[in-house]
């Protein structure tokens, strides 16, 4: 039984050195190599088109819908929601 344990111990311990060497080896290659990056024509691009007549309310009927107090200091939530 002790043979047993030290063994799967041994190899346990293999297992996890490794695993452990190569997220080490992972984070310096995050560290090292640059994350590839869209253009801004790029970015613009894969954006999908934006209708302004789809909107269903204007900001002032959505402001009044939402039933957020406005002030001229700040806008707060209301009290309870339903």
């Amino acid at each position: 039984m002790v043979h047993l344990l030290t063994l799967v111990h041994r190899w346990m311990g293999v297992s996890c050195c490794l695993l452990f060497a190569m997220w080490f080896a992972s984070g310096i290659v995050m560290h090292f190599v640059p994350f590839p990056a869209l253009t801004e024509v790029e970015r613009v691009n894969g954006l999908a088109p934006l209708a302004p007549s789809g909107a269903l309310r204007s900001p002032g009927e959505a402001a009044r819908a939402s039933a957020i107090v406005v002030t001229r200091r700040s806008i707060e939530p209301p009290n309870s929601i339903a």
